[in-house]
């Protein structure tokens, strides 16, 4: 079987993205997660913007114009600390921010090569 090295995967995330980490304290009288902002990491990642020509591949409102697909290593070590995405973490590249909502592993073998993550667009 063949295996792809960890390097190789590596020299195609070559944008520099950043990984906001929150934690959710409680609920307000809305019933809306109250976040508290734990980490922010500089991270490289590709980031591909969902184009028109692809939204005929997905359900009408499931994906929109504006989101993208992310692809990231399946963990980063930033000033020793070990980071790695998870739901609800968020993505700012390119003055953009992006909620993480599907993670997907890709695997050869046993390893875990990289994650592709589908990346909604916040407003505002």
């Amino acid at each position: 079987m063949y295996k792809i090295p960890k390097w190789q995967v590596k020299k195609f995330l070559k944008k520099e993205v950043t990984l906001n980490k929150y934690s959710i304290e409680a609920t307000d009288e809305y019933g809306q997660a109250q976040k508290t902002l734990v980490g922010s990491y500089s991270i490289k990642a590709e980031i591909q913007p969902i184009t028109f020509d692809q939204l005929i591949h997905y359900p009408p409102g499931e994906v929109e114009i504006g989101d993208a697909w992310g692809y990231f290593q399946t963990s980063y070590v930033v000033k020793g600390v070990t980071v790695s995405l998870e739901p609800d973490d968020e993505i700012v590249w390119n003055g953009q921010t992006f909620i993480v909502r599907n993670i997907e592993k890709y695997i050869a073998g046993e390893d875990e090569i990289y994650l592709r993550v589908y990346l909604k667009r916040i407003e505002g």
